[in-house]
């Protein structure tokens, strides 16, 4: 993937990881970004796998980011990177998000709730550059549901337009999404963190 000028987030999308984050507060939320050429068109929510401190930390583990690389990979989409949330911080990368070794973080600030920023960066040199994100009304793009399921006459003849496992996928992440709602998030063990350039994030 070539550095691009800009990223694209339907309104749709942005509004998405919004919402995510107002409805996690006071706890930092995030997950994975997907899309085509600058254009995001998939989002994947994951739990903050932090145990301990998910007021001013955001944690996933390399089978979450296995998950998000096959899950876009099935949807012949680019994994673009992490997203996640600052609570109560600026839209700009931590020292401990750099050293997460990801080369894109998508940053929502709520410093204040009512305003909410998204920023994008890549990392050069461990530094962050940021990256313009233009949000663009939904009527400019097609959407398509992964869980929906055929209707109408001969709905059974019709195979689904994505494979089983990309639908059992979609399920997943639905799941995930009906567990934040019922405040039924799992306990994970803490992990230690790893060596720069890692693929387990800790994030503040």
């Amino acid at each position: 993937m070539t550095v691009p000028d800009f990223f694209v987030f339907t309104q749709r999308h942005y509004d998405i990881l919004v919402k995510q984050a107002l409805d996690n507060l006071p706890q930092e939320s995030g997950g994975f970004l997907g899309g085509k050429d600058n254009v995001v068109m998939g989002i994947m929510p994951t739990h903050n796998q932090h145990l301990y401190n998910r007021t001013d930390t955001f944690a996933v583990t390399s089978d979450d980011m296995q998950r998000a690389f096959d899950f876009f990979a099935k949807n012949g989409l680019s994994y673009f990177g992490l997203y996640h949330s600052h609570p109560k911080g600026i839209a700009y990368p931590s020292p401990e998000d750099i050293r997460t070794g990801q080369r894109y973080h998508f940053i929502v600030s709520l410093r204040n709730p009512k305003v909410p920023v998204l920023a994008a960066y890549e990392i050069i040199n461990q530094q962050p550059h940021q990256i313009a994100i233009r949000i663009e009304p939904d009527t400019k793009y097609s959407v398509k549901d992964l869980t929906a399921k055929p209707t109408g006459a001969g709905a059974k003849a019709k195979p689904s337009p994505v494979g089983s496992d990309i639908l059992e996928s979609a399920r997943q992440m639905g799941a995930v999404l009906e567990s934040w709602r019922q405040e039924k998030s799992p306990e994970y063990q803490k992990m230690p963190p790893k060596s720069a350039g890692s693929d387990f994030s800790t994030l503040a």
